[in-house]
């Protein structure tokens, strides 16, 4: 799936000037693939539009906070039995719920935040897709697998955490696709593909002081990151890519592949280091701008990382899809 490139955006927002519509057009009729990029977006904006918006009652957090306070009470009571006997008994059967419980909790912790990168968060709209090009609507506690995309619409954000070892945050306008999981008995892994827009991410070492691998796959460069805070955007105007990359913390490692050679068929590996309070654009041509301090714009799109797992989900939140309004297939809507 190609990058849906600034031109392409305004066409599908009704932003575009006369000429460039014109261009567009033109583009529709020569290139299959940029067509095909068309019609993908505007079926997952099709979707989003049929999205239902939901609001907490004006009481729900006094009425959540009594029923909490109600339970905690009856929690509280004390159980007497009428015999040494039955003290026992009714001690072993509280140890076994207490032992049931936390055996459920831990696997359910295991398989819902190690496993599985997790949302955790939603503000505005997003959907997943999968190979299939079949379209689901984002939830809270849904969790990504390999080979699905998530995508985030106009004004959206959306955040994923894989507990512990990774945090990410999904911009507006955004598509990642998923190339890898890995959490057996070696360092965590996960590995995605960064289409368009922006990342937001947060890798830090476990308690076991384990560096998890965690790696962003662009048109252009990889970026490999083990502990640090950091964004990647990716852009595109016609056939025209640019990749940035910045760091807030730490330092990430960032590579590429070059032709060269009198005939552009020699390939050659280039490595760069992208430090603390530091960023690097990478274009088509095979320029690369380092900027030796972040811009104020930068240093503010980059502190929001700070907020991953943090947000206050009961109050910007998109409600879970029924039956009825999911899955959703792609090829089943048409402008």
């Amino acid at each position: 799936m190609k990058a849906l490139d600034k031109l392409l955006s305004l066409y599908l927002d009704d932003e575009c000037t006369p000429a460039q519509k014109v261009e567009v057009e033109k583009r529709f009729a020569e290139e299959n693939g940029y067509r095909d990029v068309y019609k993908h977006y505007m079926n997952i904006r099709d979707v989003m539009k049929r999205l239902p918006q939901c609001e907490p009652s004006a009481d729900y957090h006094k009425k959540f906070a009594e029923k909490v306070k109600k339970l905690s009470k009856e929690s509280s009571k004390v159980i007497v039995f009428p015999n040494k006997y039955f003290w026992r008994v009714g001690f072993v059967g509280v140890a076994a719920m207490l032992l049931l419980f936390a055996g459920m909790f831990l696997v359910n912790t295991k398989s819902d935040g190690i496993s599985f990168p997790v949302i955790t968060f939603i503000q505005g709209k997003a959907v997943i897709s999968d190979e299939s090009n079949l379209l689901e609507v984002a939830s809270i506690n849904r969790r990504i697998s390999i080979g699905e995309r998530l995508h985030t619409g106009a004004f959206s954000l959306v955040d994923c955490e894989l507990k512990n070892k990774f945090k990410i945050s999904l911009k507006e306008n955004t598509s990642i696709y998923i190339d890898e999981i890995s959490n057996g008995n070696q360092n965590a892994t996960l590995v995605c593909r960064l289409e368009q827009g922006i990342i937001l991410a947060d890798v830090n070492k476990t308690k076991n002081n384990e560096l998890p691998n965690f790696q962003v796959i662009t048109d252009l460069v990889t970026v490999k990151v083990r502990g640090t805070q950091f964004m990647v955007q990716a852009e595109q105007t016609g056939d025209a890519k640019q990749v940035s990359v910045a760091v807030l913390d730490g330092e990430v490692e960032v590579s590429r592949e070059i032709m060269t050679g009198r005939n552009k068929d020699v390939v050659q590996h280039e490595t760069f280091t992208v430090k603390e309070n530091q960023k690097m654009v990478f274009d088509t041509q095979g320029a690369v701008h380092r900027q030796k301090e972040l811009s104020t714009d930068d240093f503010k799109t980059l502190s929001e990382v700070y907020d991953i797992g943090k947000r206050d989900v009961k109050i910007n939140y998109q409600a879970t899809p029924s039956a009825e309004q999911t899955p959703f297939r792609s090829d089943s809507y048409t402008k």
